[in-house]
C-alpha cells in the first residue's frame, strides 16, 4: 500500500473518531429548544459547502493532495464545534452533517499517483 495512503488512512480515522466522540463528551444532553440562528447555520452550511468544493473540485486536480485533504476535513469537522457551543439544540443535526462530508473524505476514494 502506497504510504501517502497510509498516513490518509491514520488522519481520516482519527479526524471521524473525534468528530464522533465530541458528541458524547462536550455536548449537552438534552438541551431546551431555540430558534434556529440563520446567520450561524449559514455559516455552518458555507463550511461544508467549502469542504465538499475542497474534495471534489480541489483534491483531484492537485499534486500534494495531503494540505487539501487535512482542510477540507478541518472544514467538516468545526461544523460540529459550531453546533455544539453555539446551536446545541441543534448539535445532533449538524454533528451528522459533518460526519457525511467526513465520509466524503474516505481514502479508499482518493486516486494517488502510482509512482509515489
Amino acid at each position: 500500500m502506497n504510504p501517502i495512503k497510509i498516513q490518509l488512512w491514520m488522519v481520516w480515522i482519527s479526524l471521524f473518531s473525534a468528530t464522533l466522540s465530541y458528541r458524547f463528551i462536550l455536548g449537552t444532553e438534552s438541551p431546551k429548544e431555540e430558534p434556529l440562528d440563520i446567520t450561524l447555520a449559514t455559516i455552518s452550511f458555507l463550511l461544508i459547502l467549502g469542504s465538499l468544493a475542497c474534495r471534489i473540485l480541489v483534491l483531484p486536480k492537485v499534486k500534494n493532495q495531503f494540505p487539501i485533504f487535512i482542510v477540507g476535513l478541518c472544514l467538516a469537522e468545526s461544523v460540529s464545534f459550531f453546533a455544539i457551543f453555539l446551536m446545541p439544540y441543534y448539535q445532533d443535526l449538524f454533528m451528522t452533517l459533518s460526519l457525511a462530508s467526513i465520509l466524503v473524505f474516505l481514502p479508499s476514494f482518493i486516486k494517488l499517483p502510482e509512482n509515489d
